[in-house]
């Protein structure tokens, strides 16, 4: 039945427009996932949610309002709201599919549960190939070979600038394959040329890291570049907290406010002579120091700047915060590689990309983890023009 995929996935063709919508994932055992999910989703909503009602029950009529209702009913709705996901998550294994577009060679995937839907665009710039992944295990050990699962792979757009775009998720790999395959034609000429786009089989998709080089920086690229002769100056300034700490931001935001809530709710209880303010000041006094301690991470992230100098055959790396200065320099015979690579760090299942140099003894130093994959390319092309150093040893 995978190979009859045009069976399966309904197509339809206009003009120069293509449809396809898959139907519910095929995911077989897998589903019991789903089940498990939406059942750890209602008995962790099961005791919030109780809370919550006890607020708007006719025994609670004569209860206090002021700062205790509000912090009654603040404090178990977050929790609802947050056991809510799994069960979306698992909504979604048992019953999601998706609908796949291409129109004026723009692609749209969109994910559906019943009258619910969510579009995502993809970039409308030159398309170098379709990547049919039937593994997205993501090792940092590459050593490591990941497990081939043919049922449950993905269809991933990698542009010419080196990055890449998921389009479908969760399919078997014969109905991403004939998928990819009629799409080669209706971005052909997005990708700017008139042949068909490549369609390439990979084991891993997370190990598909790019070495090609990227002469141009990106549009929104913030990077301040310098050059003359023999020397390169590049200087990153402050990415800001949202972009310098990805998703962080609004974990340390939501911690503080939660912990300043308790707060408040003690100092009320104890200045109405309430004993039970003293009840959660144990909580207080280390849920406050884990609290700092992100936002200071994230003002670090921040407000750090980047700075790279070539110059008389070295390569001297400055990262300035405003809790630390790190600083590292290398001689270019020192030097065994520059490339983009996987870091140590993980947002949302995803590792982040890297600006990686490898020195020819010693451990490898990535920086600029989390910027955009065709900035950290383009990167590390005018790193290895400068210092003619190749992106792969051996």
């Amino acid at each position: 039945m995978q190979d009859d995929w045009n069976q399966s996935v309904a197509c339809e063709y206009t003009g120069g427009e293509a449809r396809f919508d898959f139907p519910i994932r095929p995911l077989g055992l897998a589903k019991l996932m789903g089940v498990f999910l939406i059942a750890f989703s209602v008995a962790f909503d099961w005791v919030p949610a109780h809370m919550f009602w006890q607020n708007f029950a006719p025994s609670a009529a004569g209860r206090s309002g002021g700062i205790d209702l509000l912090f009654n009913l603040i404090f178990p709705a977050s929790f609802l709201l947050a056991g809510l996901f799994p069960m979306v998550v698992g909504l979604l294994i048992l019953f999601g599919r998706c609908r796949v577009e291409c129109r004026g060679g723009q692609l749209r995937a969109s994910e559906r549960l019943g009258p619910f839907f969510w579009t995502r665009r993809l970039p409308k710039k030159p398309i170098a190939r379709f990547l049919a992944a039937a593994s997205l295990a993501q090792h940092r050990d590459t050593s490591l070979t990941p497990k081939t699962i043919t049922s449950f792979a993905a269809l991933v757009v990698m542009y010419a600038d080196g990055s890449k775009q998921w389009l479908v998720l969760g399919y078997p790999q014969a109905w991403i394959l004939g998928v990819a395959q009629k799409l080669q034609g209706y971005v052909s000429g997005v990708a700017g040329s008139s042949t068909p786009v490549p369609v390439h089989i990979v084991a891993d998709m997370a190990a598909t890291v790019s070495d090609v080089d990227v002469l141009n920086p990106p549009v929104n690229s913030t990077a301040q570049v310098t050059s003359s002769g023999t020397s390169l100056h590049i200087f990153f300034p402050p990415p800001g907290f949202w972009r310098g700490a990805k998703g962080l931001v609004w974990f340390a935001l939501a911690w503080c406010a939660f912990v300043s809530l308790m707060t408040i709710a003690s100092v009320h209880s104890l200045l109405t002579h309430d004993s039970k303010g003293l009840s959660p000041l144990p909580l207080l006094l280390v849920f406050w120091p884990i609290g700092l301690g992100l936002l200071a991470v994230v003002i670090q992230l921040g407000r750090r700047t980047v700075e790279l100098v070539v110059e008389t055959r070295q390569l001297c790396v400055t990262i300035k915060g405003p809790f630390r200065i790190t600083q590292k320099r290398w001689a270019q015979p020192e030097l065994a590689a520059i490339r983009v690579d996987r870091s140590n760090v993980e947002v949302n299942h995803r590792i982040l990309p890297e600006l990686q140099i490898h020195p020819r003894e010693g451990k490898k130093w990535g920086i600029l983890a989390g910027h955009d994959e065709p900035e950290l390319l383009w990167l590390a092309t005018r790193l290895r023009q400068a210092l003619q150093v190749p992106a792969r040893t051996g």
